[in-house]
């Protein structure tokens, strides 16, 4: 356990320690740590141009 704590520390690599020994449990806890980095992105939709706008009404 040692070698593991020690390689987990002098890694440059962001780990998350996932306190789970079910997998549905483990699939949850990643896919809910995924979700709150990700909010943090701030991630919107890119804004269509004038042109973009009107090919997309005529259609």
């Amino acid at each position: 356990m040692h070698a593991y704590e020690d390689a987990i520390n002098r890694s440059s690599i962001p780990w998350v320690i996932v306190p789970s020994d079910q997998r549905w449990y483990r699939d949850y806890f990643i896919a809910d740590h995924l979700v709150e980095l990700m909010k943090g992105f701030n991630m919107q939709l890119p804004l269509l141009s004038e042109e973009e706008k009107h090919v997309k009404d005529q259609n």
